[in-house]
């Protein structure tokens, strides 16, 4: 199957497939989610040249983390390509994403699709690529993955497709292997930065909650101190005011 970086943005799935009125609300729904995450946090972008192709490597921010944490996505175009014409956006591509959701919904029909970058291949894990995701993809088929429409559309934003745009890197393909990591890795740092967020929002809420604990003391205190006062102020009338009914009868 030939995908060009064109497809990834409007129709992965390939011709046929799905409503065209639910693809354009996916699309657009995908759009905003991009524009609100770019706002947010800085996506990280190199190209590289390698034996006649140009690697894409954009590193895409997490929309779930507060802190900026990366998924690599790199997007390899195959620039001999008689397809390739002035532009990049035609041109056959392959595709990588260590996001989760790549690895485990879409990175079994992707790989049957022949899609999936041959030397990062080893960067996905022996089950991704060959038990199907018969609960969240039982389709078998490459849709909208956030963190690949993600990497494509600031590649297209940026019109980092036009030939002379950028000048890529040359790079021994080791060199760009070792830059990327591998599912188990991303997702053990993934859940190390979760779980620190998750204390550091439960320490907040507990001083929080500390705080207006104290508040709610100092205010009862107050309260009560107020109720002594009020009575001590009502003992002493009370005591003059029988005084001066003595001091009446007595006359």
């Amino acid at each position: 199957m030939i995908m060009t970086l064109h497809q990834l943005l409007t129709n992965p799935s390939g011709r046929g497939t799905g409503d065209v009125g639910a693809r354009f609300r996916i699309i657009d729904d995908l759009k905003k989610k991009y524009l609100a995450l770019h706002k947010k946090f800085k996506f990280k972008f190199a190209a590289y040249e390698k034996a006649g192709r140009t690697v894409f490597y954009v590193q895409v921010p997490s929309e779930t983390l507060n802190k900026s944490f990366y998924f690599d996505v790199l997007i390899e175009v195959d620039t001999l390509a008689k397809e390739t014409k002035k532009s990049l956006l035609e041109s056959p591509i392959k595709i990588f994403s260590n996001n989760m959701a790549f690895m485990f919904i879409y990175a079994y029909a992707a790989n049957k699709d022949d899609l999936i970058i041959p030397w990062l291949k080893d960067k996905i894990s022996e089950k991704a690529l060959t038990q199907k995701p018969v609960v969240r993809n039982p389709n078998i088929r490459l849709g909208f993955e956030k963190s690949i429409f993600f990497a494509s559309q600031f590649i297209l934003d940026n019109r980092l497709f036009e030939k002379g745009k950028v000048k890529p890197v040359q790079l021994k393909e080791e060199e760009l292997v070792d830059m990327i990591d591998d599912t188990e890795t991303i997702l053990q740092k993934y859940n190390k930065q979760k779980k620190f967020e998750a204390a550091k929002r439960k320490k907040e809420r507990n001083r929080i909650r500390a705080a207006e604990a104290r508040k709610k003391a100092i205010a009862q205190k107050k309260k009560k101190n107020t109720v002594k006062r009020t009575s001590s102020v009502r003992k002493v009338k009370t005591v003059k005011k029988a005084k001066k009914v003595k001091r009446a009868n007595r006359k």
